[in-house]
């Protein structure tokens, strides 16, 4: 794949009227257009765990990705210590896919990734 193919990442900010401070972020992030492939991805304040926000959150970038980006597939990963996140998956409609062996090294070493994904035709149901 080729770098011009590839966009920024695309951002939000989940922020409730009640709330007084921005509790989420999403993102859609690399995008190949030659693929009509991406990952979404969230992170949540712990003050709004279990609330529904990062269900929210990722159904928002599913929308995004297949109605503004027109994308095929998009994906996700979580870590398996994180059942909250996997959860979150599973709930929007994503299927899993499968453990990806020491996918990611951080400060206390190697971690597997669940993957989950949907297309756009599982989108469209």
């Amino acid at each position: 794949m080729m770098m011009q193919d590839r966009n920024p990442i695309y951002l939000r900010e989940l922020k409730h009227t009640d709330w007084k401070d921005v509790h989420a972020y999403c993102s859609q992030d690399r995008v190949c257009h030659t693929d009509r492939s991406g990952e979404i991805g969230y992170t949540v304040h712990p003050d709004v765990w279990g609330q529904g926000v990062a269900t929210a959150a990722a159904g928002l970038m599913l929308n995004f990705g297949f109605e503004e980006l027109h994308l095929h597939r998009i994906y996700a990963t979580c870590d398996p210590r994180n059942s909250g996140s996997s959860k979150v998956l599973t709930k929007i409609g994503m299927t899993y896919e499968g453990r990806l062996r020491d996918a990611l090294l951080i400060k206390d070493g190697w971690r597997d990734s669940l993957m989950f994904s949907m297309l756009e035709h599982e989108w469209c149901k």
